[in-house]
């Protein structure tokens, strides 16, 4: 059951599944208003080959949805302060749904750091900091995009 075909199945049942909730979410439509008043190009939700290595010989390919993508070679990932257990409110050992929150960090650890050896300049934007402070987080993406 667990063959690599069937995982495949799966994770585009999963993918078209996320795709028909509401998206962009509210937070979301935050940053892409702040790329839009700067005038920049993107793209949203925005499916990527990741080339995750499962040990020093084999390496699986995967998807990995990209919430926007400022071509050439950067990327905006908002992470959801539940979704994505945010450190600052979770222990490592908490469970979200049925995952532990260090591995869920410890997946996404992975798919960042080989988004970025594929080239890609990755900014993280919590909804934490998106909310507390939207100025300042608006800052940061500029600064980001500009660069």
């Amino acid at each position: 059951m667990s063959t690599p075909e069937r995982k495949e199945l799966s994770r585009i049942s999963l993918r078209k599944a996320r795709h028909n909730q509401i998206k962009p979410n509210n937070q979301e439509l935050k940053i892409k208003k702040i790329l839009i008043d700067a005038g920049m190009d993107f793209n949203i939700h925005f499916d990527m080959l990741v080339n995750i290595p499962l040990n020093t010989t084999q390496i699986e390919q995967n998807s990995k949805e990209v919430d926007f993508l400022i071509l050439p070679n950067k990327i905006i990932e908002f992470n959801g302060t539940y979704p994505h257990a945010d450190p600052r409110k979770y222990k490592p050992d908490d469970k979200i749904w049925s995952k532990i929150a260090k591995n869920i960090w410890k997946n996404e650890a992975i798919v960042l750091e080989q988004l970025e050896k594929q080239g890609f300049k990755i900014l993280v934007v919590w909804e934490l900091d998106l909310k507390k402070d939207l100025e300042k987080t608006t800052k940061r993406i500029l600064k980001f995009v500009k660069a």
